[in-house]
């Protein structure tokens, strides 16, 4: 079973946001707009979500949203469902009636906050994600070259045949030249 087939309501909204910005003067009819849900477009509540202020808009709120939305919809498909649902009106909401100066609204990152709190209250209750070894692998493989800020303190050594090679913010523990083990900052 792929990737794709487990967290399908991540990938339609993907999906969807990347058809909206690819259909020409769809943003503006679809965008969250103060004035045009007032005047009854109230489908803006949900739509303007899809929308998005140019391509650098898109790639950050989409890469965004598919990493987080597959994280959670992996622990929990209902939590998840439940937790966009109420995002997607809830964020439209709360701009309509505590901040009447933002006229537009566009994009993921609502969502994108909703799944990293939901996220985040999975991983304290203890919900994991349920793994495969291929996963496994290629989540390691990936975390090896994630940055750390060097305000952590972390830094990593890691040593291979061809001798020792600094890669800060290698977290995984081991990467596929050699074995990383954090030292102090300089």
């Amino acid at each position: 079973m792929n990737l794709a087939s487990r967290c399908h309501v991540t990938m339609m909204i993907a999906a969807a946001s990347l058809v909206v910005a690819l259909w020409p003067d769809a943003s503006p009819l679809l965008e969250f707009d103060r004035v045009a849900v007032g005047a009854g477009d109230w489908w803006r509540v949900l739509t303007g979500h899809l929308t998005h202020f140019g391509l650098e808009h898109l790639v950050w709120d989409a890469g965004v949203f598919a990493v987080l939305g597959v994280l959670c919809e992996r622990r929990h498909r209902r939590a998840t469902l439940a937790c966009l649902g109420a995002a997607a009106v809830l964020i439209p909401a709360a701009t309509w009636l505590l901040v009447p100066e933002i006229r537009t609204y566009r994009g993921l990152s609502g969502l994108d906050t909703a799944l990293f709190a939901l996220l985040g209250v999975m991983m304290v209750m203890g919900i994991k994600i349920p793994m495969g070894p291929v996963w496994r692998t290629q989540t390691r493989s990936a975390a090896a070259y994630l940055p750390i800020p060097r305000t952590s303190g972390a830094d990593c050594r890691c040593s291979s045949a061809g001798g020792s090679r600094n890669r800060p913010g290698s977290i995984c523990g081991r990467s596929r030249r050699g074995t990383c083990r954090p030292t102090a900052a300089r």
